[in-house]
């Protein structure tokens, strides 16, 4: 490894202090090089500064010209984190988690001029279970992608070449809206469920009462059914929402404007008994 290419330095915090990401103070702290251009023609300055046989980019968040790609001398490769060419966009595996798959993979291709298009190294699948969230796939697809990279540069030495994507089944996971972390009381509570893991973490997922956003920390599949729609209520101390299936236990949430609290204490904070149901 001769080089490390990442985004430019970001301003974090309530301070917005300019603080390099945690691969590149990895990187600088064993002494490699790292480079942050701002855009292609830094991004070109780069690579000849470099000049690198092999390019391997992972969540890059940019489309690199075909005039670049073709630089180093065995082009650049991919790490993506579905079975290509299913989920080909910048959030596969919250797309995953929300459409309810049991299962997703990691596909490594050799980049192309087109989004997630290239043709492919390797694949290997990888199980979802009904626990996990964004962070622990990723987890566990990071795992399974260093095996699959090993693979993948064995082929490229042997000068195996990449077959092309299928025609077929193929899908998109376009980048996440804050808004779609926007709850839908109306869907069945595997949906909502679904939408819970795959976006608590980031950017969270909300509810509405009364006009204000409160946002959902920890939420838990129930077994009670006689709650209407997004309606809530607390049985034995437990706080439940309707959906158009089961209920939903809600554990923790976060009031706009208000610190996190247990679903409990926010029920029997309510200023207006009258209004027991979520927007």
């Amino acid at each position: 490894m001769i080089g490390l290419i990442t985004n430019p330095d970001k301003a974090t915090g309530r301070g917005q202090n300019i603080k390099a990401n945690s691969l590149a103070q990895w990187a600088q702290s064993h002494q490699i090089t790292v480079e942050t251009p701002n855009d292609n023609e830094q991004l070109k300055q780069s690579l000849q500064r470099l000049n690198p046989d092999l390019v391997i980019t992972i969540a890059y968040g940019r489309l690199i010209p075909i005039t670049l790609l073709n630089l180093p001398k065995c082009g650049f490769i991919n790490l993506h984190y579905s079975v290509l060419p299913k989920y080909r966009g910048a959030a596969p595996v919250q797309h995953a988690i929300m459409d309810g798959l049991k299962s997703t993979g990691v596909s490594i291709f050799q980049l192309d001029s087109g989004m997630d298009t290239g043709p492919i190294y390797a694949q290997q699948e990888c199980e979802i279970t009904n626990e996990d969230v964004t962070s622990t796939l990723i987890e566990k697809l990071n795992r399974v992608g260093v095996d699959l990279l090993l693979e993948t540069l064995s082929k490229i030495q042997s000068e195996v070449s990449p077959i092309p994507q299928s025609e077929k089944g193929i899908s998109y996971a376009p980048k996440i809206s804050k808004e779609e972390g926007h709850i839908n009381w109306s869907e069945n509570h595997i949906s909502v469920q679904n939408r819970y893991r795959a976006l608590s973490e980031n950017p969270g997922v909300f509810t509405i009462y009364q006009g204000q956003r409160v946002r959902i920390n920890q939420m838990i599949p129930a077994e009670i059914t006689d709650l209407k729609i997004g309606s809530f209520t607390v049985i034995d101390g437990k706080f439940f929402v309707g959906t158009s299936g089961n209920s939903l236990e809600i554990i923790k949430l976060t009031p706009e404007g208000r610190k996190m609290m247990s679903g409990l204490d926010f029920y029997n904070g309510l200023s207006d008994q009258s209004v027991k149901s979520f927007g």
